[in-house]
């Protein structure tokens, strides 16, 4: 399917604003080269306000350049309709690593490396800064997981700046909606307070404490009852699930994790810094090319089914019977949520604050300090 100078040859997936597309670009000496289309949906490209909060995206995904960062080439326009063009990335997600790490574990060190590039591609993004030398105030909003990308040549990297917030966005929708995912929120962002880079530190924390216990911080809870005790301060401290850990480990997750953005880190580098003096001096020397090779082992099944897809696709065979694009595994996504939207992509469930009582779920938050000056 032809969109300008792009081919789009597989589906990656359908957002609430955008469709997402693996296309190739023909290159000068007759090749290809990969990249991941998102491109406005047609039905809102006449909306001045759809069209401003994609552009609001692509102010700020244009200037992140970092290599634990996705990597955005271009932003245009074909035909009216508005698109970014991003790098491909051929791997999985953490989310997906951690969940095939329980039964097949990572070497020591592997996944401490994949939190420390990710802690570097967030430090980018919150150093960043204006024309005019000031810092924009990016803070990722969603840094969970789902959003961190390893491929199979063991980088990492950020994706999914879409519901970032930045201090020049134009469209500042999400004031009074929590955004995100309840089990990777900060205290203060599940109560709408402002935010700094502070927040993405403890969403950091959450993801470095599951990859060292194996196991969801808040596995079968509500997120009535995860909103309650992130409020409170009621975290399961990592040594209370694995007595084993090492106290240096330990007490990174517990600073990452403080209930007062003062009392955490005061940047991702410092907070990066901490765990890679730690691989230090256990001797935990890992490589891109560690990671790699475990990633590619633990997805080799899914990786000879997407490059399957692929080769049939740029050699323009397609499967019997088949109609439109193929749609291809998530393992192979470079980004597919990253599209802002009216309602934030992932809002917590307007429920979740109705079954218990707006006045009850108030009153417990208010009773700390540090809420006081949430917004009424």
């Amino acid at each position: 399917m032809a969109f300008g100078k792009f081919r789009l040859i597989a589906s990656l997936g359908h957002g609430g604003m955008a469709d997402v597309y693996l296309a190739v670009v023909d290159g000068r000496g007759g090749g290809g080269e990969l990249q991941v289309i998102k491109r406005l949906r047609q039905e809102l490209s006449d909306s001045s306000g759809h069209r401003e909060m994609f552009l609001d995206e692509a102010r700020l995904a244009v200037r992140l350049d970092h290599p634990n960062v996705v990597h955005t080439f271009e932003v245009g326009e074909e035909g009216g309709e508005q698109y970014l063009a991003m790098e491909y990335l051929e791997g999985a997600p953490l989310n997906r690593i951690a969940s095939r790490a329980r039964s097949k574990p990572a070497p020591p060190g592997v996944l401490l490396r994949v939190v420390a590039d990710a802690l570097a591609g967030l430090h980018h993004a919150h150093e960043l800064r204006d024309h005019d030398g000031s810092i924009l105030g990016i803070v990722h909003c969603d840094a969970s997981p789902h959003n961190i990308f390893v491929t199979y040549e063991g980088h990492t990297k950020i994706v999914d700046f879409g519901v970032a917030k930045a201090s020049t966005r134009a469209n500042e929708r999400r004031s009074r909606v929590p955004t995100g995912k309840v089990g990777y929120m900060a205290p203060e962002q599940a109560r709408c307070l402002p935010l700094d880079r502070r927040a993405d530190i403890f969403v950091l924390g959450v993801v470095l404490w599951e990859v060292l216990a194996g196991c969801k911080m808040w596995d079968r809870q509500s997120d009535m009852e995860v909103l309650r005790r992130l409020v409170e301060g009621d975290l399961p401290r990592l040594r209370e699930v694995r007595p084993d850990m090492p106290e240096a480990l330990a007490r990174i997750c517990d600073r990452a994790l403080a209930l007062r953005p003062e009392n955490r880190y005061a940047s991702a580098a410092e907070m990066r810094s901490e765990i890679l003096a730690y691989m230090d001096e256990a001797g935990l020397h890992v490589s891109p090319e560690d990671v790699g090779r475990y990633v590619s082992e633990l997805f080799a099944d899914k990786r000879e089914k997407i490059r399957s897809v692929i080769a049939q696709q740029l050699g323009g065979a397609s499967e019997p019977g088949s109609t439109g694009l193929p749609q291809l595994d998530s393992c192979s996504r470079s980004t597919l949520r990253s599209m802002p939207t009216p309602e934030p992509a992932e809002p917590v469930d307007k429920r979740v604050f109705a079954a218990a009582g707006a006045t009850v779920l108030f009153a417990a938050l208010a009773a700390f300090t540090f809420l006081q000056s949430c917004t009424p």
